[in-house]
């Protein structure tokens, strides 16, 4: 016993030398950089026989109930990207992984949002899969950061907002890894090296398997567990990818689940709130938005398992802070009852402006106002989700009740306010697919259409 205990020191001697002086392992610096030049062979070999040992003799200790030292707490904040998704997790010695980055307009929030907690470089990025609301602000992200692993699923996609993303990747000098049930970033031997506490590390349990063109189900779903707190993110994988998860018989047991898809009824089937047992839930997604999301099924479900729940919608940021054992969040859980009731007691409204048409190949856009009074559209912005371009309603243009607008661009657009407003002369909409989206001043989405 003293033997291994004597050894185990030697092996994290360094480590904790690099802790007196408040700065990253140097075990941990050389581990996570891509070395290339032979002079260093010696140096990382050394390295990766030190991991092994630690990975060898870690479970004797374990079982010999000796815990190993924390460094710091774990903090996971779920970043309020309106209706996308966006985790910043914060682990010791400044290892720091980013899951999805929201939709395009929101990368330079999420750049902001990530500075402001100190972030300089960032170690695993995340792309669960290629929507735009979980990537369009990836790209942002990769600029503004030395980034040195980026994972996502084996799937791609022909977007303008996916194609950034990937030439971004190229341009930091690294390369998509492919994120899977099995592959795993951070083993306990790592996580130990880094100050993390006995039974931490952070691995995918989905997506299990091929599907096609379902992009949801091909949601990178990530498990960490730090000492013995855990926490699952799903990204957007819905019933099929769950019900697979379950059937190859990965371990799901969550403290803290990231709820699928916006809290959409497509996703949290009972069945996987069974086998995640959550205590806490966190729904990112935007303020009245136009897909009814979080679904009342979904609330109910979660009432029902008695899961305390958190909303970006209603709580903007969300942060839980643990050291391994207790969970501590910066706001407190909403009554899912009371939000259920007043759901149900409150009377449907009609959709005041909605996008009633879009036609890519004319390059119009056509809005109206389906309500009794004028509504002023200054600060409101028409979105290609496909472009990622932006044509901001003119200060003071007033839509008038019962009146309809077209947003023109192309070689044949014109100028005609208040009926007709040219967007620019370049063609915008992407003939082959495209969503034209419509955010008021405040960034609410308000109409949202598909073609």
């Amino acid at each position: 016993m003293k033997k291994v205990l004597l050894i185990f020191c030697i092996l994290l001697l360094p480590f904790s030398l690099s802790l007196s002086f408040n700065s990253p392992s140097f075990i941990w610096s050389y581990v996570t950089s891509y070395q290339t030049d032979e002079l260093m062979y010696w140096k990382v070999n050394y390295i990766q026989k030190l991991i092994d040992l630690i990975e060898d003799y870690l479970p004797f200790l374990e079982r010999s109930g000796i815990t190993l030292p924390i460094t710091s707490d774990i903090e996971v904040h779920f970043i309020d990207v309106g209706q996308g998704d966006s985790v910043y997790i914060k682990l010791p010695n400044n290892v720091d992984i980013l899951i999805d980055g929201g939709n395009n307009w929101y990368g330079d929030d999420v750049v902001t949002y990530l500075k402001s907690q100190d972030v300089d470089d960032i170690e695993y990025l995340i792309a669960t899969h290629p929507d735009a609301d979980h990537i369009g602000g990836l790209d942002d992200v990769l600029k503004a950061f030395e980034v040195e692993n980026v994972y996502a699923p084996d799937v791609s996609h022909t977007t303008k907002t996916y194609n950034d993303f990937v030439l971004e990747v190229r341009n930091e000098g690294t390369y998509i890894k492919t994120a899977k049930a099995g592959i795993t970033l951070i083993n306990p031997a790592l996580a130990a090296v880094i100050g993390c506490p006995s039974f931490s590390n952070v691995y995918f349990v989905g997506p299990v398997k091929n599907y096609g063109t379902d992009l949801n189900s091909w949601s990178a779903v990530m498990k960490l567990d730090f000492g013995n707190s855990s926490y699952l993110f799903t990204g957007d994988a819905d019933r099929i990818s769950e019900k697979d998860m379950i059937d190859n018989s990965m371990f799901l047991k969550a403290d803290v689940l990231k709820v699928g898809h916006h809290g959409s009824d497509s996703s949290t089937s009972q069945e996987f709130l069974k086998e995640v047992n959550p205590k806490y839930a966190v729904i990112s997604v935007g303020k009245n938005n136009n897909y009814g999301h979080p679904a009342q099924e979904v609330l109910e479900r979660l009432e029902m398992c008695k899961v305390d729940l958190f909303r970006t919608d209603l709580q903007g940021h969300i942060i839980a802070i643990s050291d391994g054992n207790k969970i501590n969040f910066n706001v407190e859980p909403i009554n899912i009852v009371n939000l259920m009731e007043d759901a149900q007691e409150s009377t449907p409204q009609k959709t005041s402006i909605l996008i009633t048409h879009l036609d890519v190949s004319d390059e119009k856009v056509t809005i109206c106002n389906n309500t009794d009074i004028d509504v002023d559209l200054t600060g409101w912005v028409l979105v290609s989700e496909v472009g990622n371009q932006k044509f901001n309603l003119p200060d003071g243009y007033i839509l008038k009740a019962g009146k309809c607008v077209n947003i023109l661009s192309g070689r044949n657009a014109i100028d005609e306010p208040p009926t007709n407003l040219k967007w620019t002369g370049a063609y915008i909409w992407n003939n082959d697919s495209d969503i034209a989206a419509l955010y008021d001043a405040e960034g609410v989405l308000i109409s949202r259409v598909e073609f």
